[in-house]
């Protein structure tokens, strides 16, 4: 429960993606492309590993 006043944050996809993407900005994350293919190719789609 929030403290007395403050709104309590809703965990869901929007402020998930919200949440990540401020980490994002604030850190110095460098994706490893290659790792990225991998995951996230599917039957239907694959991603390049170029930026």
């Amino acid at each position: 429960m929030a403290p007395s006043g403050e709104q309590e944050i809703i965990w869901n996809a929007a402020n998930d993606r919200k949440l990540l993407l401020v980490i994002l900005s604030i850190q110095d994350v460098k994706p490893d492309r290659e790792a990225l293919v991998k995951v996230m190719t599917t039957e239907d789609s694959k991603l390049t590993a170029s930026p």
